[in-house]
């Protein structure tokens, strides 16, 4: 039951209002008032209403007045021959003005008694006086329900669901709901969940793209050592080259859609990456400039989280752009935080600045809110996604926007880390042949997998699945290493490996996998070793040389 339902349930609810109400009679004698009244209109006692004889003849329809300029006299029919007055202070609007939902009461021809400013900011014209059958469309047999509502449209962009509902003193409430703004929230709720869908099958189809690169660019790499000294070597090098863009492009998307945050970054190299990808984003009619600051420290987001904050910026830039443009995309070094930042933290400076129309100034501080968007199939969640995963990293987000550009800066706290650079060729390979267990159901990467390993000079067995695994190691517990993928058909990659480590604790594991890294890899930290797909053959040696040489 609403509070409005509660307000005129009563009969005698006059006694409970802090507000001045008496009850009156058909011909204006005051019957019954409360303290309030008492204590404001002593003087009037005894008098009669001279304006409930006017409602008499008014067929019943509520009269709203004004006393003495201080007053609004709401005259409100309890009973064929009593009247409840209510006394409000005056003001242009009435006891509805608190309400942030559109509301409006009328008798029972629609007729207009009160209404809200909220109701108010759909019509254009003063709704003193007038009905709702001059608002939209409206039937007064639709007050003849205990409850009913309907649709209407008020314009060509508005729709809005209309509820009436009775009280008990022969007045209907009438609400709005706009259907419009909720029919547009459902919609990029759906787009969102269309993109996450769209995310999920990135990743699964990502992880098939993994094992096609692994085995196509190790036979490649087959190929190229066995025939170095002929006219194909060159072409052979070129398909290289194609396979390493397309292993750089299925990483890229896989971080896009990837919402794993656990590891720091390098910004310079994250952006230094990202200048490809940008240019094709942006098309040929605006110019993008990278003007980056070569920092060797780190932050508090993983390159995807970051790579994806840049591509959502980048494309609101250019899409705010509407003939030839400039983007200028600058990292720096920040000074200590200033007051308004929190503890004097080390910061890096990551700003985005187009010369693009601008952000009008009334929507400045929505831009940033979900389902928010100024474009006509945007979700609305492009800078919200980008605000959480900037507050999530303790940064700081600051827009500035005029009729001749927007520039929105990032400010992120720097880890206190320097990016440690990965060391080449760090193990040699070992002199002594071990035994090797391949456990891969993806027969080109298997093949692949033998032969280098064969070449290295190592007793190799194979299997398909986890089962068929299982049964080897029995009859081979003298196996140096197992290699398994993660994924495998019978029983997968992890029970195999723990069934390793708890019956044959002496055998190393090797698990490889082409899901995204980020998400897998702490699952296998416990084994011997974890190498993402793709890879290539010197990086399969290279790893396995690691592991063992420590035996």
């Amino acid at each position: 039951m609403g509070i409005l339902d509660l307000f005129f349930k009563s009969k005698r609810y006059h006694k409970c209002l802090t507000y001045p109400c008496v009850i009156v009679s058909a011909q204006g004698e005051i019957l019954d008032y409360n303290k309030e009244f008492a204590s404001n209109f002593s003087e009037s006692m005894g008098e009669k209403f001279s304006s409930v004889i006017k409602i008499v003849h008014d067929h019943g329809r509520v009269i709203t007045e004004k006393f003495d300029n201080k007053w609004e006299l709401n005259y409100l029919q309890i009973s064929k021959n009593e009247y409840h007055v209510l006394f409000f202070p005056y003001s242009n609007d009435n006891f509805l003005i608190d309400i942030p939902s559109p509301l409006v009461i009328v008798n029972s021809n629609g007729d207009i008694v009160h209404f809200n400013r909220e109701f108010q900011k759909y019509f254009d014209i003063d709704l003193h006086n007038q009905n709702l059958a001059n608002l939209f469309s409206f039937n007064s047999e639709s007050l003849k329900s205990i409850e009913t509502s309907h649709e209407v449209n008020i314009n060509d962009d508005t729709t809005i669901l209309v509820r009436y509902k009775p009280t008990n003193c022969a007045m209907w409430i009438v609400s709005l709901t706009d259907k419009s703004e909720i029919n547009e929230i459902k919609y990029k709720m759906i787009k969102a969940q269309h993109l996450q869908s769209l995310g999920q099958l990135i990743a699964s189809v990502s992880h098939d793209f993994n094992n096609m690169f692994t085995a196509t660019s190790g036979f490649c790499e087959i190929l190229i050592e066995k025939t170095k000294d002929t006219e194909i070597y060159s072409e052979i090098n070129e398909i290289m080259q194609h396979i390493s863009s397309a292993k750089d492009l299925s990483k890229q998307l896989v971080k896009f859609v990837s919402n794993n945050n656990i590891e720091n970054c390098n910004p310079y190299q994250t952006l230094s990456n990202l200048n490809k990808i940008a240019m094709k984003l942006v098309g040929d009619h605006i110019d993008i400039q990278f003007d980056l600051q070569e920092l060797d420290t780190t932050i508090h987001l993983s390159n995807s989280s970051l790579e994806r904050i840049m591509i959502n910026m980048i494309i609101n830039s250019r899409d705010a752009i509407t003939k030839d443009g400039i983007i200028n995309i600058k990292l720096r070094d920040a000074e200590k935080a200033l007051d308004h930042l929190e503890n004097h933290i080390d910061y890096i400076s990551i700003s985005v600045q187009d010369n693009g129309h601008g952000i009008p100034k009334e929507n400045r501080r929505k831009v940033f809110d979900p389902f928010f968007s100024t474009k006509k199939d945007g979700t609305g969640l492009g800078l919200s996604n980008i605000a959480q995963i900037i507050k999530n990293a303790k940064g700081k987000l600051d827009l500035e926007s005029n009729e001749n550009g927007t520039t929105i800066t990032i400010l992120l706290p720097k880890a206190n880390n320097k990016l440690k650079k990965p060391m080449q060729n760090q193990y040699k390979k070992t002199n002594i042949p071990r035994k090797i267990l391949i456990v891969e159901d993806e027969a080109g990467v298997r093949k692949v997998m033998w032969h280098a390993l064969k070449k290295d000079g190592h007793n190799i067995i194979e299997a398909h699945n986890g089962k068929i695994a299982l049964d080897k190691l029995q009859s081979n517990q003298d196996l140096d290493l197992v290699i398994t993928d993660a994924s495998l058909p019978e029983l997968s990659g992890d029970k195999l490996a723990k069934e390793i480590k708890s019956t044959f604790p002496n055998i190393k594991v090797l698990v490889v996998s082409g899901y995204d890294e980020s998400m897998i890899k702490s699952k296998f930290e416990q084994y011997d070793g974890f190498l993402p797909k793709p890879f290539t053959i010197s990086q399969l040696l290279e790893k396995t040389h690691e592991i063992i040489n420590n035996i």
